[in-house]
């Protein structure tokens, strides 16, 4: 089975219900730009599914830095992200 990439999850939890809004909202899906609402939320379900329990925001949040050409975090700490794939 193929490893989920970064943005691939944090797409499917924008499909999500169970997700969006509690976890993560779209602030405008059409231009990607989505909200995290806990962050660390998404930081340990990431960590679940990667098999790291010391998975933390900040450890996230330089992952998706790092995939700079799929996903642009932007200055303003644990609130909004761009992702760019998904719309191009």
């Amino acid at each position: 089975m193929k490893s989920q990439h970064l943005w691939e999850f944090i797409y499917d939890m924008l499909n999500n219900p169970a997700y969006n809004p509690q976890v993560l909202k779209w602030e405008n899906q059409a231009d990607g730009v989505f909200r995290f609402i806990n962050s660390e939320s998404v930081a340990n379900l990431w960590g679940t599914l990667k098999s790291n329990e010391n998975m933390t925001y900040e450890k996230l949040s330089r992952a998706m830095r790092y995939v700079a050409g799929d996903v642009c975090v932007t200055s303003d700490l644990r609130s909004y992200v761009v992702l760019l794939s998904i719309v191009t």
